[in-house]
């Protein structure tokens, strides 16, 4: 055997080894980037916080429903060009810059997509592409509602939520899960109470399980404080929030229901024309 040939043999029994006493991390689904396509994670709590607010979402974007985002989003893509999925994405990470779970995140990706179609049938009114409606506006609308429910907090407070995020005078912190402060502790970090760990590293290295399991945290996912670090004081409101009435959002769709045309256990998002013709 080369002196080549056994330092690989040393090198292959180490990783060995280091894989049987270390074990590996348990990853959930929630965590997981695509991970309602590539498991058919679905939360119902989630599914139908962002199932409640669709129809006013499209309502929005074709301009029958009146939103202050329309006015920043103009404002924002003035010097941009609405056409580049770069300009318009970065209106998102612009006033969106709290971390959320990826896989509640691929669960918008579906209402995405039924979101074109909807735009295909009721074109909206507002003079942007279709793309920029819907990577723009729309990702921006369902992400505040995960992050309103992160928060643990009532539809009634979107509004106040939303100029807080507009304004930018907020900090706004995901916690960390169990799982992620784990990989945190392997990654070296001392404080694996620090939201600003990223796991990556460790994802590339393969010692993350996929698991159905749902993530644990100490408390509500997100916090919202001021710029001087203060608690952020909620308005009173009597806004309605991001939330239609029952029978604004077809509660005849199966809300929990695997996609059998998908096979991927996914749900499917409902959207249904009033009289008047808008969606």
């Amino acid at each position: 055997m080369t002196l080549r040939e056994c330092a690989q043999a040393l090198y292959d029994q180490q990783e060995l080894s280091f894989s049987i006493t270390k074990g590996r991390i348990e990853w959930p689904y929630r965590l997981i980037e695509d991970a309602s396509d590539k498991h058919g994670y679905s939360d119902s709590s989630t599914f139908s916080a962002l199932q409640q607010a669709a129809s006013i979402v499209v309502e929005i974007i074709t301009g029958a429903r009146p939103h202050p985002v329309v006015g920043l989003f103009r404002t924002f893509m003035a010097s941009k060009n609405p056409r580049n999925p770069s300009d318009v994405t970065s209106f998102v990470s612009r006033y969106m810059p709290c971390d959320l779970l990826a896989g509640d995140e691929s669960m918008i990706s579906e209402h995405l997509v039924r979101l074109q179609e909807a735009l295909q049938k009721s074109p909206s009114t507002l003079g942007f592409p279709e793309e920029a409606l819907v990577f723009g506006i729309a990702l921006f609308l369902f992400r505040l509602i995960l992050l309103r429910t992160y928060l643990e907090r009532k539809p009634s407070d979107d509004l106040a939520l939303y100029n807080a995020l507009a304004q930018g005078d907020v900090l706004v912190v995901r916690a960390l899960s169990h799982s992620e402060r784990a990989a945190a502790a392997y990654d070296g970090m001392r404080n694996t109470k620090n939201p600003s760990h990223s796991a990556s590293t460790v994802l590339c290295e393969g010692l993350l399980s996929p698991s159905p399991a749902m993530p644990v945290f100490e408390g509500p996912i997100a916090s919202i404080k001021t710029l001087d670090g203060d608690p952020y004081e909620w308005p009173a409101s009597q806004d309605h929030g991001l939330i239609a009435e029952a029978e604004e959002y077809a509660p005849s769709c199966p809300r929990e229901q695997p996609d059998k045309q998908q096979g991927n256990g996914s749900v499917r998002a409902c959207y249904h024309h009033d009289e008047t013709g808008t969606l």
